[in-house]
């Protein structure tokens, strides 16, 4: 993995195979603040939430949650799925914070459910997400982070199909949210059932996508 220093400053990685950024170039740190945080976790009307999120990849949509919910005193179980987790060396180099909690993030066993505070909880699940079990979890998720590679990259990941798992395992009221606009992801958000609506995009991109259910 190769480290890239955003336009922000924060750090992001370069995939090795498929040569793909797993945060925005304009700022790692910005971009989830503003898709996942403020569109996504702090819009919600709960302040004891549910959350899965659909790449763990870096880690830091769960930290940027982590200290969501200590600064808004909310009680979060956090859900994750990953197929190719980076390892706690590969973290360790990011710049993200000093707080070693992060590295706990990243260290804690797979298919567990781990306490990182009182108020935060962790399950990783290693699976990709169309292999992920969802009959477990049927109307389960407050708040949804899809933040798989670009569609044109894994256009599995964005299908109706999924989409309708992620819709029948999503709370009445939940939030799904997801950095990209493109016109295929907002029909299949559609037709899986969520209310969708374009937002203001992260750091200068025009829009974004949230559907409610």
């Amino acid at each position: 993995m190769k480290i890239i220093t955003t336009g922000d400053g924060s750090n992001t990685l370069e995939h090795d195979t498929i040569g793909e950024l797993y945060h925005s170039d304009r700022g790692a740190v910005g971009e989830s603040l503003h898709v996942f945080i403020g569109n996504g976790l702090l819009a919600s009307d709960r302040k004891a939430i549910t959350v899965f999120e659909v790449g763990f990849g870096t880690g830091l949509n769960c930290l940027l949650s982590l200290e969501a919910a200590q600064r808004h005193n909310l009680a979060i179980s956090y859900h994750a799925i990953e197929l190719y987790p980076i390892t706690a060396e590969t973290a360790k180099e990011l710049n993200y914070t000093t707080d070693e909690r992060f590295i706990e993030l990243h260290t804690t066993p797979w298919g567990e459910q781990q306490w990182i505070t009182p108020f935060f909880s962790l399950t990783k699940h290693r699976c990709s997400l169309t292999e992920f079990d969802f009959s477990p979890f049927r109307e389960h998720f407050d708040v949804i982070y899809h933040d798989a590679f670009a569609p044109d990259i894994q256009p599995e990941m964005w299908s109706e199909a999924v989409f309708k798992s992620l819709y029948q395992a999503s709370a009445p009221n939940a939030i799904i949210t997801t950095y990209t606009a493109k016109g295929d992801v907002r029909r299949a958000m559609s037709s899986a059932g969520y209310r969708v609506e374009k937002l203001a995009g992260a750091l200068g991109k025009r829009h974004q996508l949230r559907g409610v259910k």
